[in-house]
Protein backbone atom coordinates (compact mmCIF):
# COMPACT_ATOMS: atom_id res chain seq x y z
CA UNK A 1 0.00 0.00 0.00
CA UNK A 2 1.44 3.16 -0.57
CA UNK A 3 0.13 6.33 1.59
CA UNK A 4 0.14 10.08 0.46
CA UNK A 5 1.09 12.60 2.89
CA UNK A 6 0.39 10.11 5.42
CA UNK A 7 0.66 12.22 8.91
CA UNK A 8 2.31 10.58 11.83
CA UNK A 9 1.91 12.02 15.30
CA UNK A 10 4.78 10.13 17.78
CA UNK A 11 5.71 11.53 21.32
CA UNK A 12 3.94 15.00 20.44
CA UNK A 13 5.62 15.44 17.17
CA UNK A 14 3.22 16.34 13.79
CA UNK A 15 5.14 15.53 10.58
CA UNK A 16 4.20 14.59 7.35
CA UNK A 17 6.08 12.72 4.97
CA UNK A 18 5.17 13.15 1.08
CA UNK A 19 4.94 8.80 0.21
CA UNK A 20 5.09 6.32 2.37
CA UNK A 21 4.73 2.83 1.09
CA UNK A 22 4.22 -0.63 3.24
CA UNK A 23 4.63 -3.60 2.84
CA UNK A 24 2.99 -6.21 5.02
CA UNK A 25 2.11 -3.05 6.92
CA UNK A 26 5.03 -2.61 7.55
CA UNK A 27 6.67 1.02 6.14
CA UNK A 28 9.47 0.12 4.35
CA UNK A 29 9.93 3.28 1.83
CA UNK A 30 9.78 6.92 2.83
CA UNK A 31 10.01 9.37 -0.15
CA UNK A 32 10.42 13.47 0.31
CA UNK A 33 9.01 14.85 -2.89
CA UNK A 34 10.66 19.01 -3.81
CA UNK A 35 9.24 21.11 -6.09
CA UNK A 36 10.82 21.26 -9.36
CA UNK A 37 9.76 24.48 -9.88
CA UNK A 38 11.15 25.58 -6.96
CA UNK A 39 14.83 26.83 -7.43
CA UNK A 40 15.35 26.66 -3.27
CA UNK A 41 14.39 22.84 -3.66
CA UNK A 42 17.68 20.32 -3.40
CA UNK A 43 18.42 16.88 -2.90
CA UNK A 44 19.95 18.36 0.27
CA UNK A 45 16.99 20.02 1.96
CA UNK A 46 14.99 16.77 1.05
CA UNK A 47 17.98 14.33 2.60
CA UNK A 48 17.64 17.07 5.70
CA UNK A 49 13.78 16.38 6.10
CA UNK A 50 14.16 12.82 5.95
CA UNK A 51 16.80 12.74 8.82
CA UNK A 52 14.49 14.76 10.50
CA UNK A 53 11.88 12.40 10.55
CA UNK A 54 14.49 9.88 11.58
CA UNK A 55 14.96 11.70 14.89
CA UNK A 56 11.00 12.79 15.23
CA UNK A 57 8.83 10.19 14.08
CA UNK A 58 11.00 7.21 14.46
CA UNK A 59 8.47 4.30 14.23
CA UNK A 60 7.77 5.59 10.48
CA UNK A 61 11.10 4.55 9.79
CA UNK A 62 12.01 1.27 11.83
CA UNK A 63 14.48 -0.05 9.27
CA UNK A 64 16.83 3.00 9.78
CA UNK A 65 16.38 2.71 13.89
Amino acid sequence: MVANQLTVIENGVNKRPDVVLFVNGLPLVVIELKNAADENASVKSAYKQLQTYKASIPACLPITA
